[in-house]
């Protein structure tokens, strides 16, 4: 959303596709520029928070957005040794 602090979009979007609400301070690891799916110049950014206790391993969530996404329903897991980008993989040995 315009004017949205990056750090409060990440925890909007977070609770919105996930249902996870984050209660830890995100830090801020990195930004990558790239092309978009349509071949648009985005920006994407990258953080590091510590999940909540008490998440299952895997669930369902139903986006709450009231946008486009609004209708998605998303398999959400813990992954501990997700597939990257190349350029997005830099990110995990941030210590």
């Amino acid at each position: 959303m315009a004017g949205e602090p990056l750090t409060d979009a990440a925890i909007r979007e977070v609770r919105e596709e996930t249902g996870v609400e984050l209660l830890a301070e995100l830090e801020l690891l990195g930004a990558h520029e790239h092309p978009d799916g349509l071949g648009r110049a985005a920006l994407s950014y990258f953080f590091r928070v510590n999940a909540p206790d008490g998440l299952p391993d895997a669930w369902e969530n139903a986006v709450t957005s009231e946008r486009e996404d609004e209708t998605l329903v998303f398999d959400c897991r813990f992954d501990p040794s997700p597939k990257l980008w190349p350029v997005q993989a830099v990110f995990l040995t941030v210590e």
